[in-house]
């Protein structure tokens, strides 16, 4: 898990398509994001004390930034689940602990 494969995207390379259910009920896809901003995909979850120890700097970037630069965060597998926060089971779950991990954290971007 902690390399990336051949072909995985590399900084400044075209995202590839998406299409993915938002914390709030809507839908972020690729075509939505791609435009004259540059896009800062965040990758995190509930569980990873580097995403909640990051969240804070990040914060302040889309504050001073957000205007430039659309902010996303995809919620990934749980880095730490245990018998509080299991890896989710279903993509119900899933959508539960990136709403959690949006409001505990007050991340004001998609």
């Amino acid at each position: 898990d902690m390399y990336f494969k051949a072909g995985s995207p590399v900084p400044g390379e075209q995202l590839p398509p998406f299409d993915l259910p938002t914390t709030e009920g809507g839908r972020v896809s690729s075509r939505q994001v791609r435009g004259s901003k540059p896009i800062l995909l965040i990758t995190g979850s509930l569980t990873c004390p580097m995403t909640a120890s990051s969240n804070p700097l990040v914060k302040e970037l889309h504050s001073e930034f957000g205007d430039d630069v659309e902010f996303v965060m995809l919620h990934v597998r749980e880095a730490h689940p245990g018998e509080r926060r299991p890896q989710p089971a279903s993509t119900e779950e899933k959508a539960r602990h990136a709403r959690e991990l949006k409001e505990r954290d007050d991340l004001p971007f998609t």
